[in-house]
């Protein structure tokens, strides 16, 4: 939900990878979740800490594999 600002916007940004590995990182463990838009798979890295973006990129390389 949107909580007490339903209609704000909050500053983040994306990573844009193949949409292909969308499934393999749901079914990774554990499980990264993103948004699939456009052909592409985003995952959104606003709340990510610089550990949890290091399990990301391994879990996307695992996926590539």
């Amino acid at each position: 939900g949107g909580g007490a600002l339903p209609l704000a916007e909050l500053p983040s940004f994306a990573c844009a990878i193949e949409e292909e590995l969308a499934a393999a990182l749901r079914a990774h463990e554990p499980p990264v979740l993103a948004v699939v838009r456009d052909g592409r798979t985003l995952l959104d890295c606003r709340t990510l800490t610089d550990a949890e973006a290091e399990e990301v990129a391994a879990a996307v390389l695992t996926a590539r594999a």
